[in-house]
């Protein structure tokens, strides 16, 4: 049995033998032999600046790397559907040109040492189909980066700090080192003097961008490292933009990829905000203000006045300047409307230039007042204008403690004409009364390179205020059919909280042809409008019970028009009798007829045609000023048939208009009586005056 079994496991050994014997001497049971249906490589097509390579050995595709950098060479292996697309890279020749390879997803990496030398690189594809590529690396010599430094920071003073930026959450700022000199004139008064020069007033320059700059500028590799002493307070990129992110300090470092000893250090102070604008550390200094009625333009020159102003504090966010720069600023300014010693409202004056990098969309200045909305509270009341521009737009606010905003305009309100003036009364809603908070005024421009102004005169907290009645303009008036005018009418007191006004027909007016405007006031006679009189009605929005009454007189024969009050009387005309401008004009502030003088020696207001009769023969006109510094005040002339005329009781023959409260000059022009005459009001010198009132009376009384 053991000779049996023992013969058995020689035969089992011998047969094994046997078969490996033959399979090693079958071709198709080789290993190294690919699959019957394996896809070769063809080629290898090698993306590179070198249009006259050809990837051979003898004529290689040739790259220049810098010492101590790498470039990255993208190949694609043709056919696309090829079996083994892998390529075994080899540096030909000595391994000590300091030059490494790695294939990275169809994208070969050269790097060469900072002591590198020119190699031959050779790729050959790993199916064993033949295919070759070689690659000449020409190495460039390594230039260092030696120096590093930032534009737009202030220098510190600080031992192991180069530069300072303190900066508050929702800004571009850059608080360090104080203001502009722009701000520091306006505050000292030497851009506007006297009582002109604005206070709490900051003037902060905005800094998009801290401007790094590699030196030499050739360098190999420029590349920026940037980290944190205590991350997240400020986020700065490489290229010099940064974020502040949250109240807080931070050591910013700042080096060179290639040498990490060339680096520059940023103390970055982030201070917390209680709004874009407003520094919470400021806001929780402020006193209350002292006042919930802001008329600034009351009071004249006194503490009572200057009270107001102080309750607000100025805030002009640059936005056209970086930090060393002092003049660039681009009109950019808040300061105390009025003369040097007459003070009448602030004005937010902007300009965002296209190249200074300011956003249009963010608020470029404000001035805001801590406040405590009282419970009885019904609106905010703001007396806002422009100049003959409209780029600018304005927006008001409230923010709470915790910094909870409530906007009380409907967004940001624009002017669609200007110059304009209006009272906006503002709803306080519910949830801010009994409540202390900043109010902020905001403006922006809408345009680039465009000056935008928000001139704002008054200020105001209103509680309910009744209704006690309606004035009109006029109470009266003659026209002819098919003719049309406005009635104008006001409640009274001026600050009622509903102060709207509905105009309507009376009784006797109903199907008469004469028709009303609810809204606007604009009164149409028909055509077809039988002479009589008529009343017309203003009915208080607020109590329907107050109401005034215009009796309206329509005739089919001649009327004479005596007196024309305001601008759109004068200019508009009244019953169609209207004056005209013979030179120089602009739009003015709708008080009256705006005359200057712009290259012309007479701007006037001409009446055409006018019979002088005994009833009428005194003409009166009155006239102010708008007084800006480097103009000049107005030398008034009337001239009837172009023949100057001498006022009454005046020295000389102009009348000399120089303080902005209207004043009155009368003429007697009795030798024309029964004449049909030319009348001319205008001025030959002084830079513009408004004349808001004309009229022909029997006696020389003013107005």
């Amino acid at each position: 049995m053991k000779k049996f079994l023992a013969l058995l496991v020689m035969c089992m050994v011998l047969a094994v033998m046997l078969t490996a014997c033959k399979n090693d001497k079958d071709p198709a049971k080789t290993s190294s032999n690919p699959p019957v249906d394996a896809v070769p490589v063809e080629s290898i097509i090698v993306s590179t600046d070198d249009e006259n390579g050809e990837g051979t050995k003898e004529n290689p595709y040739a790259v220049t790397v810098a010492q101590g950098t790498s470039i990255e060479i993208p190949y694609a292996v043709q056919p696309k559907n090829a079996t083994d697309k892998s390529f075994q890279w080899s540096v030909e020749g000595t391994d000590g040109s300091g030059i490494s390879l790695e294939d990275n997803d169809s994208k070969l990496v050269i790097s060469v040492a900072k002591e590198g030398t020119a190699a031959l690189v050779k790729g050959t594809a790993k199916d064993g189909s033949g295919v070759d590529v070689y690659i000449q690396v020409n190495v460039g010599a390594y230039n260092p980066v030696t120096d590093l430094t930032a534009s737009g920071l202030m220098e510190s003073n600080e031992e192991g700090v180069d530069y300072v930026l303190v900066t508050a959450l929702g800004t571009k700022w850059d608080m360090s080192g104080g203001l502009l000199a722009r701000g520091q004139e306006l505050m000292d008064g030497e851009i506007f003097g006297g009582l002109q020069a604005p206070r709490n007033l900051i003037y902060y320059p905005n800094l998009q961008n801290m401007g790094f700059t590699v030196e030499p500028a050739d360098a190999t590799n420029p590349a920026l490292l940037v980290s944190y002493s205590n991350e997240g307070v400020i986020r700065v990129e490489s290229n010099g933009t940064w974020t502040a992110l949250k109240a807080g300090e931070t050591i910013v470092t700042v080096s060179s990829y290639t040498e990490p000893d060339v680096a520059i250090k940023i103390k970055a102070v982030v201070k917390d905000t209680l709004y874009a604008g407003i520094l919470l550390e400021d806001y929780q200094n402020a006193p209350l203000a002292a006042n919930s009625n802001w008329d600034l333009d009351a009071d004249h020159a006194t503490e009572k006045q200057l009270s107001r102003y102080g309750d607000w504090h100025l805030v002009m966010m640059h936005s056209n300047s970086v930090r060393g720069e002092e003049s660039s600023d681009n009109n950019q300014k808040i300061f105390y409307m009025g003369s040097g010693d007459r003070p009448y409202g602030v004005c937010l004056e902007n300009n965002v230039g296209a190249e200074s990098g300011g956003s249009l969309i963010e608020a470029a200045s404000m001035m805001w007042a801590k406040v405590s909305i009282p419970e009885g509270g019904v609106t905010f009341n703001i007396k806002v204008g422009n100049n003959d521009k409209v780029h600018g737009q304005y927006r008001v606010l409230f923010v709470e403690n915790d910094g909870k905003i409530t906007v009380l305009t409907n967004d940001w309100v624009g002017f669609a004409t200007g110059p304009s003036e209006s009272v906006q009364k503002l709803p306080l809603p519910a949830d801010i009364k009994g409540k202390t908070g900043a109010v902020v005024v905001e403006h922006r421009v809408t345009e680039y390179d465009n000056n935008a102004e928000l001139q704002i005169k008054a200020m105001s907290i209103e509680g309910q205020v009744d209704v006690t009645g309606i004035t009109l303009e006029k109470a009266v008036g003659e026209y002819r059919p098919g003719q049309s005018f406005f009635l104008k009418g006001a409640v009274t007191p001026e600050n009622a909280t509903d102060d709207g006004i509905t105009y309507d027909l009376g009784k006797d007016a109903q199907n008469s042809g004469i028709t009303v405007d609810a809204h606007t006031g604009e009164v149409k006679i028909d055509e077809k409008t039988a002479p009589g009189k008529y009343e017309l009605v203003a009915v208080s929005d607020a109590n329907k019970s107050i109401t005034a009454a215009y009796t309206l007189t329509v005739t089919t024969e001649e009327i004479e028009i005596n007196v024309w009050d305001g601008k759109s009387e004068i200019l508009n005309g009244v019953s169609d009798v209207k004056w005209v401008i013979d030179g120089s004009t602009d739009d003015g502030v709708g008080e009256g007829a705006d005359l200057k003088i712009d290259g012309n020696e007479w701007s006037a207001l001409v009446l055409d045609g006018r019979k002088i009769k005994e009833t009428s023969c005194i003409l009166t006109f009155g006239a102010r000023v708008f007084h800006r510094d480097g103009e000049t005040y107005p030398h008034f002339y009337v001239k009837i048939n172009g023949q100057v005329v001498s006022g009454i009781d005046q020295k000389q023959d102009y009348f000399y208009v120089d303080t902005d409260e209207t004043q009155y000059c009368s003429y007697d022009l009795s030798e024309w009586i029964g004449e049909t005459v030319k009348v001319e009001i205008g001025i030959t010198q002084g830079t513009h005056a408004v004349v808001q009132h004309i009229s022909f009376k029997e006696t020389s009384t003013a107005a």
